[in-house]
Parts: C-alpha cells; structure tokens; sequence
C-alpha cells in the first residue's frame, strides 16, 4: 500500500448517543492500521448543547486566568465517543486492536474517530464495523472494494 489509505464510505445510522443519530463515515485503511470516523448528526438540541458548550468554556477560561485547575467542559463529540464501543473485523478473521481515538475540536464538535492497529489483509474483501451503546444496543455495517 502507497502513503495514501484506501478509504471506504458509508453514511449509514449506527447509533443513537448523546442524544442524536451517529453516522459511519468513511473507514480509512493505512498500511499498518485502519481508522474508523463518525459523526453526530447535528439537530436542535445538539445545536442548543453546543452553545452551552462555548458557554460553559468561556467560564472555564475566566476561571483558569483566575488560577483555577480544572479541566474543560466535555465536548459534546465526546460524549459520543464515551458512549460507544467500536469493533472491527474483516472477513478473514483478522484480529484489529483499538489503540486510539479522538473526538471533538473546534468545528468538528461532532466528529469521533477510533484507530485500530493492523493493516488489512490484501486477501480481505470487506470490513464490519460494529458499534455497541451503552444501552446494550448493537448495529454494524459492512464497507470494502
């Protein structure tokens, strides 16, 4: 594989979580790992949470040049990301390991990603990426070429 991923798309509703559908968005496969990016769609309350959000960091930067340790207010994009527990697997059985994630940043609120170590066999045919709620509720969606 080159430097460049191949890189699969979906769109599909995985979950539900901190209050709005979360969506696969691409699955991006590296040469030694494969990184799965979702996001949470954007609705009234998550638009009414993310004005809280800049609020309550504006009070935490007050507080901070006040001599406050405290850490920040949770994004509302990490929220998702600790409400899921993302697996991977492929078709040959391929054992992928998280190892990463991030969620969050400013303009990308709502985005969370989940790094799994491994490269891809070149033999495998498609990727599952299956997520699991805190509510117990399961979902997948199969990507590949």
């Amino acid at each position: 594989m080159t430097s460049v991923p191949q890189v699969f798309r979906s769109g599909a509703v995985l979950a539900r979580a901190a209050g709005t559908d979360v969506h696969l968005l691409t699955v991006e496969v590296w040469d030694k790992r494969v990184v799965v990016r979702m996001a949470g769609a954007v609705n009234d309350a998550i638009r009414a949470d993310l004005a809280g959000y800049e609020a309550r960091m504006a009070a935490w930067h007050e507080r901070r040049r006040a001599g406050s340790d405290e850490w920040p207010p949770k994004m509302p994009g990490e929220l998702i990301f600790q409400e899921l527990t993302v697996r991977l697997t492929d078709d040959l059985g391929t054992e992928f390991k998280w190892s990463s994630g991030l969620a969050g940043g400013s303009g990308t609120e709502m985005l969370c990603e989940w790094s799994f170590e491994s490269a891809m066999p070149v033999a495998a045919s498609a990727l599952t990426v299956a997520v699991t709620s805190t509510d117990g509720t399961e979902s997948s969606c199969m990507v590949g070429p």
